[in-house]
């Protein structure tokens, strides 16, 4: 479960609560817990943010996050995966996307990836959870819009000789008077 979380980690916490603790001595105790378990394991932080960011793009471990997804989240088993794929399809646009886009000299292509970047660092701070790049998705699907833009843009290109030589007869029928 690197990146994602275990409820083992607060059962851990529970063992260690006094009976008749309030809240704010359960909160010292959870705290004392996080930041010891912090610094004994201080120079795995790269790898467990790189695997959070992993889980968040699909990358990192895909059928498993699936399953966290239907176990824990509650999703139906069709659904997690239909997210899964959907979002390596957009994710996949969306690069495409942002190069178009930021080969457009007059288009500014930050206002973008300013979402994506803001749910990289909230996931890399907190939990890989998929459900945190939803505020990310907008943006994502901007991009991929602006792929499949120039995509049909590139069809239209490649057909507009062939669609002019059938549309000349047409115009020739123009001509010709009505009886």
């Amino acid at each position: 479960l690197t990146g994602y979380f275990t409820p083992e980690c607060t059962e851990e916490a529970g063992r260690e609560y006094k009976r008749g603790d309030d809240q704010s001595e359960r909160n010292e105790t959870s705290r004392r817990i996080v930041f010891d378990y912090i610094n004994d394991h201080r120079l795995r932080a790269p790898v467990v943010v790189l695997a959070r960011w992993g889980r968040v793009t699909g990358i990192y471990r895909p059928w498993n996050q699936v399953e966290l997804d239907r176990v824990i989240e509650g999703r139906e088993g069709w659904a997690a995966l239909a997210s899964l794929f959907s979002f390596y399809t957009v994710g996949a646009l969306a690069i495409a996307g942002g190069v178009i886009v930021r080969r457009r000299r007059n288009v500014p292509v930050f206002p973008l990836l300013v979402p994506p970047v803001i749910v990289l660092f909230a996931v890399g701070l907190s939990l890989g959870s998929n459900r945190y790049r939803a505020s990310a998705e907008a943006a994502l699907v901007v991009l991929a819009a602006a792929a499949i833009d120039r995509a049909i843009q590139a069809v239209r290109d490649r057909r507009a000789p062939e669609i002019a030589r059938v549309e000349e007869p047409r115009e020739a029928f123009a001509t010709v008077p009505e009886r």
